[in-house]
Formats: C-alpha cells, sequence, structure tokens
C-alpha cells in the first residue's frame, strides 16, 4: 500500500512505462514481488521466534523467561498466507481498473473481508488445534490443503491476466 501511494504521488506511471518494458512484465513483476513479499515475512517472522526460542534455552545459563518463549501457531500463519494473498488478487485489478480512490477503497475492503472469513475456516477450535505435522497427517485435511492451494495459486494467476488485459487496454 505504501509503494502505490508512492506511485501515485510522483507519477512513477508514467516513468515506468516511458521505458522500454511492457506492461505486462510491469504487472508480472509486481504480482511476483508480491509472492516474495509474503514468503519473505513468513520466513522473517519464523526466523525471529526461533532465535527468540533459541535464547530462551540455552541450557548452562538458564535464561528461560516466560515471556520470552514465543509459540506462533500454524494457522495464524496460514491464515496471513491467504489473507496477503486474496488482498493482492482484489487489489492489483482495482488499482489499474480504475483512477477513483474511492472504487479502490471498496475493492480492497471487500477483498480484506474475505480474507478474514477465508481465515476463520482455518484451524480447528484454535484452543485444542494439534500441531501442523498431525493436523496434515488427516487425509481429509490433506486433500482440503492441496485443493485450496491450488484453488489460492489459480486465483492469483488468473487476478494477474485480467490485470495484465486492464492495465494493455488503459491509457496513462
Amino acid at each position: 500500500m505504501i509503494l502505490i501511494a508512492m506511485d501515485e504521488k510522483n507519477k512513477s506511471d508514467v516513468i515506468i512505462n516511458s521505458l522500454p518494458v511492457r506492461r505486462k512484465d510491469i504487472i508480472i513483476a509486481r504480482y511476483i514481488s508480491g509472492a516474495i513479499f509474503i514468503v519473505g515475512g513468513m520466513i522473517s517472522t519464523m526466523l525471529v521466534v526461533f532465535l527468540i526460542r533459541g535464547i530462551t534455552v540455552i541450557g548452562d545459563i538458564g535464561v528461560y523467561h516466560p515471556n520470552l518463549y514465543i509459540e506462533i501457531p500454524w494457522y495464524g500463519v496460514v491464515r496471513g498466507a491467504i489473507y496477503s494473498l486474496v488482498y493482492i488478487t482484489a487489489l492489483f485489478p482495482s488499482y489499474y481498473g480504475t483512477k477513483s480512490k474511492i472504487v479502490r477503497g471498496i475493492f480492497s475492503g471487500g477483498a480484506a473481508g474475505i480474507g478474514v472469513i477465508t481465515g476463520m475456516f482455518i484451524g480447528d477450535g484454535e484452543s485444542t488445534t494439534v500441531s501442523f505435522i498431525d493436523w496434515i497427517m488427516n487425509p481429509s485435511h490433506l486433500g482440503l490443503f492441496i485443493v485450496g492451494g491450488m484453488i489460492l495459486a489459480s486465483v492469483y494467476i488468473a487476478s494477474m491476466f485480467l490485470t495484465i488485459k486492464i492495465y494493455e487496454t488503459r491509457d496513462l
């Protein structure tokens, strides 16, 4: 969102389109960078958690403190990834499809709502949720995970092609 605001302020779309780069490549780069930021955020979060966990279990020093032990449930990570992908899927077509900030806001709010509603269905009652390995070993959960991942990837790619079509027909 910050990058989009900076793009609008600096009129960088005009500058980028004056370069010898096709509009299709610009959209593909934005979608790839969005996916990279999502994965990077997940990895950096897990890295920080593992580092803090490593500090808390230094055996000889005995640095254990209950406030330093962080446990991030697997469904929280999956919810974050789904929410981010759904948000990007709705944000880019609305951003390149219209110049009205009100319409963009409505689409962004709708995408946020869809991401939150989708996230509600993940996690089996949160207070008694088993580990991800135990959850995924259930064949129906494995199938749900695979089919859900394929649907999410398909929607992401379809959104990219829709955005390419919209941006190629748009006049700057």
